[in-house]
């Protein structure tokens, strides 16, 4: 017997597992799938762009549904472990989350990146400035998402568009730059950014191929500024702007200091 590799790929409570075999494998209770993947040379060094790992896969492997007809936003993590010959017990020897997929003609590449890659850069973490810095909803913010929530049943979908009549009780860019989120069949939330909105109909950024009928929560955005944080999320009190900073300056009308 030989050494096995073993792939599982995680999105929230869904997984998808693969073994590089003939025959599934049975691990601690889960089953593996036989599948053609061929992976790079695993690298451990301090230059991040040589720790990723590609993946060659079959065109057809069911987690590249993921990433039809958009990426998801949702990260999916990927575990490589090894059982080595004779033994029962498996080592990892790669961990990291799925970046993207190229497809090469009847092949698909997935790349991942290892975990240090999402490590946070050195450098100002706020700014003096008139707008909101913060990220709607963030910790920062801290804006009520359910204060402001919005059920709807989707009425027509298009390629980048969908329409629920609860959406034209609104004004016109309410919902723009904010997000709609839906469970799908399989357990999934699905999340798509709205970057327009006139009447009954958001435009969002990727596709969503989310089924008429299906019940969805909108949440709107927000300008970034007072108005609308006052107004619109009654959340005055967090703004993370400096309202009372002149446009211009007392000696050269540049607004910079």
């Amino acid at each position: 017997m030989s050494d096995v590799e073993f792939y599982e790929f995680r999105r929230g409570t869904v997984a998808w597992r693969y073994v590089v075999r003939r025959k599934p494998l049975v691990y601690l209770g889960q089953t593996y799938e036989p599948a053609t993947i061929k992976r790079s040379e695993i690298a451990q060094t301090q230059d991040l762009s040589r720790n990723v790992l590609d993946l060659t896969v079959p065109l057809d492997l069911p987690v590249l549904q993921q990433f039809q007809p958009a990426p998801p936003l949702a990260k999916i993590s990927v575990l490589l472990r090894v059982l080595p010959a004779n033994e029962t017990l498996a080592r990892g020897i790669w961990g990291g989350k799925l970046a993207s997929v190229e497809d090469n003609v009847r092949r698909a590449i997935i790349h991942c990146l290892p975990p240090s890659a999402g490590a946070n850069t050195a450098g100002l973490s706020e700014c003096w400035q008139k707008n909101c810095r913060h990220v709607l909803y963030g910790p920062g913010c801290k804006a009520s998402r359910e204060a402001v929530r919005v059920d709807a049943t989707l009425t027509s979908v298009g390629a980048a568009t969908v329409q629920g009549a609860a959406f034209a009780a609104y004004p016109d860019g309410w919902f723009a730059g904010g997000y709609i989120t839906w469970t799908t069949s399989t357990g999934l939330v699905e999340l798509r950014w709205v970057i327009a909105h006139v009447g009954d109909m958001l435009t969002l950024l990727t596709p969503s191929l989310v089924p008429v009928g299906t019940d969805v929560t909108a949440y709107p955005g927000c300008n970034h500024t007072g108005s609308d944080c006052d107004t619109k999320h009654h959340n005055i009190l967090n703004y993370g702007g400096q309202l009372n900073i002149p446009d211009k300056g007392a000696q050269n009308n540049n607004p910079g200091f």
